[in-house]
């Protein structure tokens, strides 16, 4: 009898056991299959989560890309219109430098050709004013030499004049200058009929004198026949 109980005890300790073995089993199961699917929809969720991810990042790396492609296209675009830019102004200040220095060049040119032509001007003035001068110069000595011809001639003239009037008032008045003049000037008296009574080239000599005395200079010496002449060849030229 107490065999028995102790069986029964036993069996319903052994039911309890698998029942709460089997309780404990199919909670973990159901633990476990409830763990799966949330590892499940956790795996599907992270794939979810990865692809939209993946499309994103794809988008904004497309986006990227693209703007990318629009920056670098728009770069390449202004580098090759500064280049052609930078280009242009090089030629055009290459173009101008050739300008400028074909100007200088024509400028060097045109002052060497105007200093030129102002030298060949001032020579032919130099040239013609000398010329002039020397048209003038001998026109001068002609005309000088022509006063002075003229000027002997009448000191000759004067001269020959007031000897020709001593000579007639002395004929005129032979007589009475004995007897009135002062004695102080019978000496020249005697000295100037003896004179008038000398030879011509004592009386050229004594005429010279007597202009000095007259005129304060004396009479200039009558000209040599090579002196006329070289005088009228002045004048022709």
């Amino acid at each position: 009898m107490y065999f028995d109980k102790v069986r029964k005890i036993q069996t319903n300790y052994t039911q309890i056991s698998e029942q709460n073995l089997i309780k404990k089993i199919s909670s973990g199961l159901e633990r476990y299959g409830k763990v799966d699917v949330k590892r499940e929809r956790a795996s599907e969720e992270r794939e979810r989560i990865s692809n939209m991810l993946h499309y994103n990042l794809e988008g904004r790396l497309s986006g990227r890309k693209s703007n990318r492609v629009i920056v670098d296209k728009k770069r390449d675009q202004w580098s090759q219109s500064v280049l052609q830019m930078h280009k242009r102004q090089s030629e055009q200040v290459r173009q101008r430098n050739m300008s400028i220095t074909e100007m200088v060049n024509i400028k060097k040119t045109y002052d060497t050709l105007k200093r030129d032509d102002q030298l060949i001007n001032y020579q032919d003035i130099i040239r013609e004013y000398r010329n002039d001068l020397t048209k003038v110069k001998i026109k001068h000595y002609n005309l000088s030499k022509s006063n002075e011809r003229s000027r002997l001639a009448l000191e000759k003239l004067q001269v020959q004049q007031r000897a020709s009037e001593m000579r007639k008032k002395t004929e005129m008045f032979e007589n009475l200058w004995s007897q009135t003049l002062l004695p102080r000037n019978r000496l020249g008296d005697v000295q100037l009929k003896n004179e008038l009574k000398e030879p011509q080239g004592n009386f050229l000599t004594k005429a010279k004198e007597l202009s000095l005395k007259i005129l304060g200079k004396p009479m200039p010496a009558a000209k040599t026949a090579a002196e006329e002449e070289g005088s009228e060849v002045a004048e022709e030229v």
